[in-house]
């Protein structure tokens, strides 16, 4: 990840905000992952190298490629939810609006510039970062509810759609303090359609979650007859404590002149798939 000058004064500003409200113990680790940020301090390596790639670590995070749902309490919710968050898809499916192409951020192209977004992966986005999508919230108003008050998770929720014949190449997350989490929604036989982290694969269930770390190694695939539809939410770490998520939520929000080109590409894409049937 590339931080300028600009992005080097916003983290000193917010850690020098913070020292002013919390006891300096609470914020050691968040201070040295900072300093690998800016580059005063050298980054820690992963230990499994199927991390190799991710830019940098926050030091003291218990690291394997899955985890278990029982783990989150969100998950607990979206699964009690799911045929609700399912219905409210396809609402906006037969609407024909809110889907587009995946944006890919600018720090996953400096990570990997050559790997490609699929044309086959769409995503309707409710949030990502600064963008709210208040319209395609307001026709997904259970699922909204559900994320509202969820103060661990992190900017980055949408519907992920992936078509027949569509891969998403093997990558890796920026950072490794954050999870993915996947619902699924409408599923092809798990045999045809799945995700790999690391060495281990596993479809996706329809009312279940799964729960990863993204800074494994990953890749997904769709080799059923017909779209494959998940809900896709970032979570922090739990190993973080509360006034680490906080901070490094801030940050994320404040940093990188790429969310500017990112930002754009999202709004110029939003009428991409409106009034059309893509879907199989």
């Amino acid at each position: 990840m590339y931080i300028d000058e600009a992005d080097k004064q916003k983290l000193a500003a917010l850690l020098s905000e913070a020292k002013k409200k919390y006891n300096p113990s609470a914020l050691e680790r968040l201070e040295e992952t900072f300093a690998i940020a800016i580059g005063s301090k050298q980054p820690v390596g992963p230990e499994d190298s199927s991390q190799e790639g991710t830019d940098f670590f926050f030091p003291g995070l218990a690291a394997k490629p899955w985890h278990s749902p029982e783990e989150f309490p969100i998950c607990a919710k979206l699964e009690q939810s799911w045929e609700a968050i399912r219905d409210e898809l396809k609402y906006a499916l037969d609407k024909r609006r809110g889907f587009q192409h995946y944006v890919r951020r600018e720090t996953d192209k400096q990570n990997d510039p050559n790997s490609e977004v699929p044309k086959e992966w769409k995503a309707f986005y409710l949030k990502e970062h600064r963008e709210e999508f208040p319209e395609n919230r307001a026709m997904c108003p259970e699922t909204a509810r559900i994320i509202a008050d969820e103060p661990r998770l992190e900017n980055y929720v949408f519907f992920s759609a992936l078509d027949p014949g569509g891969h998403i190449a093997p990558h890796h997350a920026t950072y490794n303090w954050t999870f993915n989490i996947h619902l699924g929604l409408i599923v092809p036989d798990n045999c045809d359609c799945a995700l790999r982290v690391k060495d281990e694969t596993r479809g996706w269930e329809e009312g279940k979650c799964l729960v990863f770390d993204g800074s494994f190694e990953h890749e997904a695939w769709n080799r059923g007859d017909f779209t494959r539809f998940v809900l896709l939410i970032t979570t922090y770490h739990p190993d973080l404590t509360d006034i680490e998520v906080s901070l490094l939520k801030q940050a994320n929000l404040d940093l990188g002149k790429a969310d500017v080109v990112h930002a754009t590409a999202l709004k110029e894409g939003k009428k991409q798939l409106e009034d059309k049937k893509w879907w199989m």
